[in-house]
């Protein structure tokens, strides 16, 4: 009876660890890509890189460059679509909540709940030393995170 409740008790670990759901429950937070705060960073940079702050300007959104983005997710990137086909004029960039583009970002510590995913994020102005806060909302599908909206702090 010993040998069975150890070998049990094995298997039972190994499954754990190994990120198998056991009886219909999900295995436990299994992430393939990078971290909520890793995703923020490499999307604003490359976002602020496509735009060209110091050299040639380009416009992410005109060119639809963002549609080929694996960091958004599908239902955001449908969203921003949605924005730019609409009659009503679009009031700033989805992706930095502004008209202008911010000479740095910062990005914070991620706060995770299950799937999803929140980011504080700061921006910086050209000229001015205090920074505009923002949220980035981040989902996980497929054990990947994504980013799926963006918001004003509070």
């Amino acid at each position: 009876m010993k040998g069975r409740l150890m070998v049990g008790a094995a298997l039972a670990a190994l499954l754990v660890i190994g990120g198998v759901a056991v009886m219909g429950l999900p295995a436990a937070q299994a992430t393939d890509g990078p971290a909520p705060d890793a995703v923020v960073s490499e999307f604003y940079e490359w976002y602020l890189d496509y735009v060209g702050v110091a050299g040639e300007r380009r416009n992410p959104l005109v060119d639809r460059a963002y549609r080929s983005s694996e960091l958004l997710s599908e239902g955001f990137v449908a969203e921003v679509d949605a924005q730019l086909a609409s009659a009503e004029r679009v009031l700033g960039d989805p992706f930095l909540m502004a008209q202008d583009v911010p000479v740095e970002v910062e990005v914070g510590a991620a706060e995770a709940t299950g799937d999803s995913a929140k980011v504080a994020v700061e921006m910086y102005w050209g000229g001015n030393p205090i920074p505009s806060k923002r949220i980035v909302n981040l989902v996980r599908v497929g054990g990947q995170w994504s980013i799926d909206g963006v918001t004003m702090a509070e």
